[in-house]
C-alpha cells in the first residue's frame, strides 16, 4: 500500500502503478482498484457518484459483481478512498473508509441522482486505519 497524504492528488494511472493494480478495460468497474479479485481501493468520481460516503454501483454485470464483493467486506477491512470532486481529474485521497453496510433497496437507489441505472449502494465510514480492528 502507498504512503499516501490525505489531501493529496493523484492521477488514476498513478494510483494504478502504486497499488500494483489490474489495468482496466472500458468495461471493468472504474470505481475501485483491484488485484485479481482483491479490491485495493476505491476510485470515486463525483460524475457518477455525487456522495463520497456512498459507493454507487451500477447495472452492468460486471459493476454489480464487483459492488456485491465491495458489500461483502463489510465490518472486515478497510478500504482507501480518492475521490474526484465535479469537474476534476485528479482524486484527493480522504484515507480508509469501513464498509458499514449496503443496500438494494429500488426507493434508496431511486433517491441517488445517478447517470446509470444502481443495483446497489455501499456505504463507508471513515475511520483510521491504525484504529480498525477487524472482526475475526
Amino acid at each position: 500500500m502507498p504512503n499516501h497524504i490525505p489531501g493529496a492528488n493523484y492521477a488514476f494511472s498513478q494510483l494504478v502503478t502504486a497499488y500494483h493494480a489490474d489495468l482496466q478495460s472500458d468495461v471493468d468497474a472504474h470505481f475501485l482498484l483491484f488485484r485479481g479479485e482483491e479490491i485495493l481501493a476505491l476510485c470515486l468520481q463525483y460524475k457518477f457518484n455525487h456522495n463520497p460516503n456512498e459507493v454507487w454501483v451500477g447495472t452492468a454485470p460486471v459493476l454489480a459483481e464487483w459492488g456485491k464483493k465491495l458489500a461483502a467486506l463489510k465490518d472486515k477491512k478497510t478500504v482507501p478512498l480518492y475521490y474526484s470532486t465535479k469537474g476534476r481529474t485528479l482524486y484527493e485521497y480522504k484515507d480508509h473508509q469501513l464498509i458499514t453496510g449496503d443496500t438494494e433497496d429500488p426507493e434508496e437507489l431511486a433517491k441517488r441522482k445517478s447517470l446509470a441505472p444502481l443495483s446497489r449502494i455501499v456505504f463507508l465510514k471513515p475511520v483510521a486505519h491504525v484504529d480498525f480492528v477487524p472482526r475475526h
